[in-house]
């Protein structure tokens, strides 16, 4: 048998799908609608009606290849069934797939008359005749060796396949092998791995299929929900080729909010969009687009397709205006962990209560707790403007902004925030203050709390439930060599969810007000002490970045505990942010995309693995009874998973991380 060079005879166990609750198989949970279409339209394909008698002479010669398919299409009958003699099937295999409509005026319900499935729906099923199942396996040997070896490279490669192609091929037999006979027939291909390419990458092939469902399926839904979406039953309108443009994920959570956005574009701003694209003074991306048409929409004086080019250059020169700026000053070096940057969102997630805003503070509030306090920035920052810079012959400051800096933030107790406009001037934050907060939210520290002041006491184990599941889930797909085995997402994305609602819950009110600025203080003292060229030559002769001069002046300064390197502190600020920022942004629909999964999987086994090297000395620190400043005792942590030997092959490096995420700390 051929095999294909494109994929591999193992799939990628790794991109795997959500557990379907509804019928506790491994599976991809498919929109009800989506899913009755996929099988109405495999039981009409598996319905018998073809004769394997009944090829005529021309349609004959087309299988050899001398003709093609516009002149096969001359010979079909568009009257309705088909014939009580049988089908022909390449006869049947030229006709288009033309999605289902509902009724609308004198239009019944069904599909255009003259297609497949309309042929298909008024030809009842015949036990003397084969279906297109039976024609594949049955019919020519050539054909059935072929297609034995197309379904064997599609099985091994399942997991590698987008999970609208999976929804289609999975348990729908009669839908693929009607595709491998259409590729044979109508195709003419006649090799294992161009009949796959074919399959996967032509239009006629699962695309048709997926464009089909997804059409069908979104005006089943129209339909129900009664929406007045103009000429949404004609194919080649709006409606239709917005939902093929768009290809919809057929996931449960992903299909009906991505229909009901198409439905409400069109009937909302059809008539704008429209003036929009007769413009020709397109494309757009989609923000701009969407204040293009409400400028229209709202504009004093009406806005037709005779005025449209004189009105919109303003309207669009307008819209770029307000997008917010990408661009930053060069001369100001900006970090990517600076949480205000990130745009408020200040919604309601329909099935949790989640405010995702709160969740983006957290995170910035995560970045500064463990640059300012765990690292000991500021702690490393008053060591060098109080002690370094007048014992020992003290330090040069020959540069005059250094001077003004100095002043500014020694002797005023203030800073300026480098990443706002017109740099404004704040006050400096206080330890009490910031390790109060990160107590509070993130149950970090010895801060003191407020009194009624509730301190987050859930954020350790359900951080630590994120690090252990999504280290087994890592195993686990590691383990897995039969490319029919399954492993689960749903722990992971259960961990995430817990987490997002745990933290909109903690991270309100003052600590949104104090992360910005520990922030803003962050990048101040990087940007204008530690990053300064002349305090970094006369703390650190040799060389180095602001992490080196970090860890000479952490050596230098008195203190209760050693401080580890920066360079694994920063990798945790950053890495730990990061994760905080995604749960953020997660939503069901998102993790079904593999690669945003893969992604999120991929950044927290960073953090594992740089949680695994801060772990020894936290170990050393465990092994003391540890008290809070009430007085209550701790509660145990889990105990930790055994970590093997390196000669012991049973356990692999992925347990060794899930026992180190067991003795997770923050």
């Amino acid at each position: 048998m051929n095999r294909s060079l494109a994929f591999a005879d193992r799939g990628s166990t790794f991109r795997l799908q959500r557990l379907s609750l509804q019928n506790g198989s491994f599976t991809t949970a498919l929109d009800p609608t989506v899913e009755h279409e996929l099988k109405r339209l495999d039981d009409l394909l598996a319905k018998r009606v073809l004769n394997l008698d009944a090829t005529d002479e021309e349609t004959s010669a087309f299988d050899e290849g001398s003709g093609d398919e516009e002149e096969l299409g001359d010979m079909i009958d568009e009257g309705g069934a088909i014939a009580a003699d049988g089908g022909d099937p390449a006869e049947l295999l030229a006709r288009s797939l033309q999605p289902w409509r509902p009724k609308s005026g004198a239009v019944g319900a069904g599909w255009p008359r003259g297609s497949l499935l309309d042929a298909l729906t008024k030809t009842p099923d015949n036990a003397a005749f084969v279906n297109f199942s039976d024609f594949v396996n049955d019919g020519d040997p050539a054909l059935a060796e072929l297609a034995y070896d197309v379904k064997d490279q599609l099985a091994s490669s399942r997991w590698r396949l987008d999970p609208n192609v999976r929804a289609v091929l999975d348990g729908h037999d009669a839908v693929r092998d009607y595709l491998i006979a259409r590729a044979w027939v109508v195709g003419r291909i006649r090799d294992a791995d161009a009949m796959v390419h074919y399959l996967l990458g032509n239009r006629s092939g699962v695309k048709g299929v997926i464009d089909y469902i997804a059409v069908s399926a979104a005006r089943a839904y129209v339909e129900a929900q009664r929406l007045r979406v103009p000429e949404y039953i004609e194919d080649g309108k709006p409606f239709s080729l917005q939902v093929k443009a768009s290809a919809p994920s057929f996931a449960k959570a992903a299909f009906v909010p991505a229909i009901k956005a198409i439905a409400d574009d069109i009937m909302f701003n059809g008539d704008a969009g429209k003036l929009i694209d007769e413009s020709g003074m397109g494309p757009f991306s989609a923000s701009i687009r969407a204040k293009l048409v409400a400028m229209i929409k709202s504009y004093p004086v009406k806005i037709t397709s005779a005025n449209v080019k004189y009105f919109l250059p303003h309207l669009i020169a307008q819209a770029y205006d307000l997008e917010p700026a990408t661009v930053t000053d060069p001369a100001v070096p900006m970090g990517d962990d600076r949480g205000w940057k990130v745009q408020f969102q200040d919604t309601i997630d329909q099935e949790v209560d989640v405010d995702r805003g709160a969740v983006h503070y957290a995170a910035q509030l995560f970045h500064g707790m463990v640059m300012g306090d765990e690292l000991g920035l500021f702690d490393a920052v008053e060591y060098l403007i109080h002690s370094r810079m007048v014992v020992g012959g003290g330090m040069s400051a020959a540069d005059r902004a250094l001077r003004d800096d100095l002043k500014l933030y020694a002797l005023s107790n203030e800073f300026r925030d480098l990443g706002a406009p017109g740099q404004p001037i704040e006050e400096r934050t206080r330890a009490s203050e910031r390790k109060m907060f990160a107590r509070a939210v993130f149950d970090q520290g010895d801060g003191e709390l407020m009194e009624g002041m509730q301190r987050n006491t859930e954020i350790r184990s359900l951080w630590q439930v994120l690090m252990l599941e999504s280290a087994r889930y890592l195993d686990r797909a590691q383990e897995s060599y039969n490319p029919e085995s399954f492993v689960s997402k749903q722990n992971v994305m259960q961990a995430v969810e817990d987490l997002q609602y745990n933290l909109s819950t903690y991270c309100i009110g003052w600590p949104q007000v104090i992360a910005p600025v520990v922030d803003a203080e962050v990048n101040f003292v990087l940007t204008r002490f530690l990053r300064n060229p002349s305090v970094a030559q006369q703390v650190l002769p040799s060389g180095g970045s602001w992490k080196r001069v970090l860890d000479k002046l952490n050596t230098e300064r008195p203190k209760k505990k050693p401080v580890r390197a920066a360079t694994l502190l920063y990798a945790k600020a950053k890495q730990g942010a990061a994760i905080i920022e995604a749960i953020a942004n997660y939503d069901p629909a998102a993790f079904e995309d593999e690669s945003n999964f893969s992604s999120f999987i991929s950044l927290v086994d960073g953090y594992i693995t740089t949680e695994s090297k801060l772990q020894p000395s936290r170990q050393r620190r465990d092994a003391d009874s540890e008290r809070h400043d009430d007085g209550e005792e701790k509660a145990p942590r889990p105990p930790r998973e055994p970590v093997a030997n390196d000669d012991d092959d049973t356990m692999s490096a992925d347990h060794d991380r899930a026992a180190a995420a067991g003795g997770w700390d923050f």
